[in-house]
């Protein structure tokens, strides 16, 4: 898995994966991101919502689809479905295209098989889903 980091511009934001997601899904630079962002109400240090990202997409020039569920493809020795996590994301996102993914309490994304974090993905945090970004 190749994982890229986006530099930030502000470096005393904390909190700011959906900024480093948003800045690789629109290929735009971390200030650009975060002033997309800014425009919704996101201040620095704080998280971000689902709410700020499809917002921020559209003014952006971009759309996020609709919520897709990551889910194993294998069963454990009980019957249940195994947690996808971090490690496993790009078997269960396509190879193409930009995707905002959704962790347990995180935020990153996947452009052309290609993840952009800013650190703060565990390689074992469950993934809930993704997001398509459509242009």
């Amino acid at each position: 898995m190749i994982i890229k980091q986006r530099r930030p511009g502000n470096f005393s934001d904390r909190n700011d994966c959906g900024v480093h997601a948003l800045s690789a899904l629109l290929c735009v630079e971390y200030g650009v991101a975060q002033a997309l962002l800014a425009d919704t109400g996101r201040k620095p240090g704080q998280g971000t919502w689902l709410a700020q990202l499809m917002v921020a997409a559209r003014n952006g020039g971009a759309k996020i689809g609709n919520f897709k569920s990551i889910r194993a493809r294998t069963k454990n020795a009980r019957g249940y479905h195994s947690a996808v996590t971090g490690r496993d994301v790009l078997d269960h996102v396509p190879a193409r295209g930009h995707y905002l993914i959704g962790s347990t309490h995180h935020w990153f994304a996947v452009v052309d098989g290609v993840v952009y974090d800013n650190g703060g993905l565990a390689p074992l945090a469950r993934l809930i889903g993704y997001y398509p970004l459509n242009f």
